[in-house]
C-alpha cells in the first residue's frame, strides 16, 4: 500500500503501481487529504482496513510520517520508507525539515491567509519531479493538492517503526 507525500496525489506513483501489478502485488494507493495529520492517517487506516491479508506500508516523503502513526495498525507488518520522512513518538515532520539548509530546488512557499502551502511551479520540475517527462511533470504540478502547514507541525503519537520491521531507501 503507498502513501504519497505532500504536494500531490497518489497518481505520481502509477509507474511504481504498473510495474508492482504486472509483477503479481495487489497495490493500493490512499489518497491523502493533506488537511492534518491525523486526517491522513485516518485515510490510510480506512485502506488498510480494506485489504484482505498483511499489508506493507510505502510512505514517501510526508506519507513517511503518515505511515508512521498509521503502521499500528495490526494489518501492517513493516513499513518502507521512500525519501521519507521518519519521525520518532512525539516528534513532527517540521523538525526534519529544517534540520539541514534548505536546497535550491526546495519550491515551497510561506503559508497563504488559510495557512495553505504550495510549491512554486518554477522550481518544481527540479525540486520535485525531475526524472519524469515534462507532460508528466506539468500534470503533477496542475494536480497538486494544497497541505496545510499545520500538518508539519503536528507530531506522531507513536512510532509505529519502533516495533515492526522498517526499511528506508534515499532516492537520489
Amino acid at each position: 500500500m503507498i502513501v504519497h507525500g505532500a504536494f500531490a496525489d497518489g497518481s505520481g506513483w502509477k509507474s511504481v503501481y504498473n510495474i508492482l501489478v504486472t509483477n503479481g502485488y495487489h497495490v493500493s494507493v490512499v489518497q491523502n487529504l493533506l488537511t492534518s495529520l491525523r486526517d491522513d492517517v485516518d485515510a490510510a487506516n480506512r485502506i488498510i482496513n480494506m485489504q484482505d491479508g498483511p499489508v506493507l506500508l510505502v510512505g514517501h516523503s510526508w506519507g513517511g510520517t503518515v505511515i508512521t502513526e498509521a503502521g499500528l495498525n495490526p494489518k501492517v507488518v513493516a513499513l518502507v520508507y521512500v525519501a521519507a520522512y521518519q519521525p520518532e513518538k512525539d516528534e513532527n515532520t517540521m523538525k526534519w525539515s529544517i534540520s539541514l539548509p534548505t536546497a535550491l530546488e526546495s519550491g515551497i512557499g510561506a503559508p497563504d491567509a488559510n495557512g495553505i502551502i504550495y510549491y512554486d511551479k518554477v522550481k518544481f520540475i527540479a525540486g520535485f519531479a525531475a526524472d519524469v517527462s515534462k507532460e508528466e511533470t506539468d500534470f503533477m504540478y496542475d494536480s497538486q493538492q494544497p497541505v496545510f502547514a499545520e500538518n508539519f507541525a503536528t507530531a506522531v503519537k507513536d512510532a509505529a517503526w519502533r516495533t515492526k520491521p522498517s526499511y528506508s531507501i534515499v532516492a537520489t
